[in-house]
This record gives structure tokens, sequence and C-alpha cells, in this order.
């Protein structure tokens, strides 16, 4: 654990959840594969094409820059729109957009959670209230139903995505504290770090990400970084 600047009390911890508590890469990989698979067989081959998907989102987007804080509606909305354009009637794309993102959301959120890191947040947990921020659109309740966490936050439904303030401003509401009593722990030194640091909240910056590679350090120091999530432990306990 290395830490940049002195780490003051703090009264929360809150967590990011993609690769920082999992290895999210295969579970969207596998979760897009799916997708276009199904996607094939329902709507022909030109639907399974995955790069033209991509530049499908690349126009929705340029279209309505907005919708990049809420990935359900952008794929959604990307999915309903190009169904047309290979093809499909409006009400026949709508109804196929609502099931490929039905089945996608499934598979999106087929997560295992290790023992390692569960046991390490229950333990936090006993000492300090624990909370889920997160830009993605993984189901907490399905893949950790007993996660112990008090809520979770979500880019989309909860405000803009991270490193916008608004998902921070909602915990700290929802805990009724004050910034720099709320500890943030994510992998991205962009999102999560220069996110929380933007509010006046302490972040700790896990590096490398779970299951991936060292990022460079952002531009926003943490209060700490650290390698490994059990590392949280030897935080104090109280105060």
């Amino acid at each position: 654990m290395k830490f940049y600047r002195r780490l003051r009390p703090f009264e929360a911890i809150s967590f990011d959840l993609d690769d920082t508590l999992y290895d999210n890469k295969p579970v969207l990989l596998a979760a897009e594969s799916r997708l276009l698979d199904w996607l094939g067989r329902h709507a022909g081959a030109a639907a399974a094409d995955g790069s033209w998907w991509t530049s499908q989102k690349r126009a929705r987007l340029a279209e309505q820059p907005q919708l990049r804080h809420d990935t359900t509606r952008l794929r959604h909305h990307t999915l309903e729109r190009g169904l047309i354009t290979l093809g499909s009637r409006p009400r026949e794309a709508r109804e196929l957009a609502d099931g490929a993102m039905a089945l996608f959301l499934e598979w999106r959120s087929e997560i295992a959670v290790t023992d390692e890191v569960k046991r390490t947040l229950d333990t936090l947990a006993r000492t300090r209230p624990l909370v889920a921020i997160t830009n993605g659109n993984a189901n907490l309740a399905r893949f950790w139903p007993d996660a112990p966490f008090q809520f979770s936050v979500h880019a989309g439904p909860d405000g803009r995505m991270k490193p916008d303030s608004d998902l921070f401003a909602v915990a700290l509401a929802r805990l009724a504290i004050a910034p720099e009593s709320l500890l943030h722990v994510g992998d991205h030194p962009g999102t999560d770090i220069q996110g929380a640091n933007r509010i006046g909240c302490q972040s700790g910056w896990l590096t490398p990400p779970y299951g991936q590679a060292v990022r460079p350090l952002g531009l926003s120091l943490p209060t700490f970084a650290f390698s490994r999530l059990d590392e949280l432990l030897q935080l104090p306990s109280t105060g």
C-alpha cells in the first residue's frame, strides 16, 4: 500500500464494481458473443456482425451524446434503430430489442465473485457502511444477492457516469455524510480516482485492476494505491 497523501478519518467506503471486485472483461466478451449469436438467429446473418453494431453505437452517440451515461439505454436504442436499418418494422424491432436486452442483462450479470473478495468485504462491513457506485449495468442482486452493501448507485438511473459527481453526490446524501468522510475504492484512475477527488472524497486506487494489466497513474493522485483488496483490512477500523 502506497500513500500519496494523509488518510483522514472516514465513515463509509464505496466500491466500484467492474474490474475492482471481479474481472469484468471476460464477462462482457461472453455476453456480447451470445448476444450476436442470438441476433443472428432471430434477425438474420447481418445482425451478427459485431463491427457493424459498433458503428451503429457510434452513430447513436453522435446523435444523442447524453446516452453515454446510461449503458442500458444506449444499447437498447442502438439495437432498436439498428434492427430497423436491417429491415425490421418498428414494432418488430422494438420487441426484438426488448428480448435481446433482457437476455444480455442476464448474461452480463453471470459473474463469480471470489470467496476472498466476499470475506474481505464482509469483514469491512462490520466496521463501516459499504456502498457500491458503478458506471455499469451488472445486476448486483443477481450475482451477489447477499453482498454487504447498504445500497448501490448506478449511472443512468442515478445520474451521469463517474467521473462526474452525480453518483457520489447521491451516495453521500443517502449516507448523510460529508465528502471527506467517504473513501471510494476503484480500479480506474479517471472515473474512480478523479471522480472521487473532484467532489472531495478520499480515494483508494486498486492497481492493477482485477485480472488486468497495470494502468498508468492518472492526473489526480489517489489518497493511496494498493494491489490486493484484502490490504484494506490494514486500514484503521474506526475513526
